[in-house]
């Protein structure tokens, strides 16, 4: 059974991979596709277009989930992937764990705003286009979360995530 790290870009879910106390494999899904890419993300959606790219988002999330069986993952999805609706209905159907990071849009856009490079993919250019993509997406991380963290601090998601992996699903730390 994996562990999936959901939540809107800049909701901390690369952070937290590194963070949290886990003895199983750790996987941010947008750094293994840059690495099959040979390029960034942001490179290959520029070059080959964003349908492509969930294609070879789904096509990845695919092969996490058949190998789930033999040893579980803590897994980082990039904020997007709710956006192919392949990839959420696999999800659905999964037995895995969704830990979706409800952070505050005013939270991210702080920490959006003067990165450039993350806007880019979603055609971000005001505060107005992040809040339309934000609430666009809210509902499928709410409906594929199988537990919610309040993410106000990465501090206290990490010690609310770790607890909630040691009590309820008995992973060691």
């Amino acid at each position: 059974m994996n562990i999936y790290l959901l939540g809107f870009r800049a909701a901390g879910k690369s952070t937290l991979l590194q963070k949290i106390s886990f003895q199983g494999k750790k996987i941010d899904l947008d750094t293994e596709l840059a690495r099959d890419f040979g390029q960034s993300v942001l490179h290959f959606i520029q070059r080959e277009g964003i349908e492509e790219f969930r294609k070879r988002e789904f096509a990845k999330l695919s092969q996490l989930e058949m190998s789930s069986a033999k040893s579980p993952s803590l897994i980082a999805m990039g904020g997007g992937f709710v956006d192919w609706p392949a990839s959420r209905e696999l999800l659905l159907k999964s037995p895995s764990q969704r830990v979706f990071l409800r952070t505050p849009a005013a939270l991210l856009w702080e920490r959006l705003k003067d990165q450039p490079e993350r806007l880019i993919v979603g055609g971000i250019d005001s505060y107005e286009a992040f809040l339309a993509l934000y609430e666009s997406r809210q509902p499928y991380f709410e409906r594929l979360a199988t537990k919610v963290i309040e993410n106000t601090s990465l501090e206290s998601s990490q010690a609310e995530i770790e607890r909630w992996l040691f009590s309820a699903l008995g992973f060691m730390k």
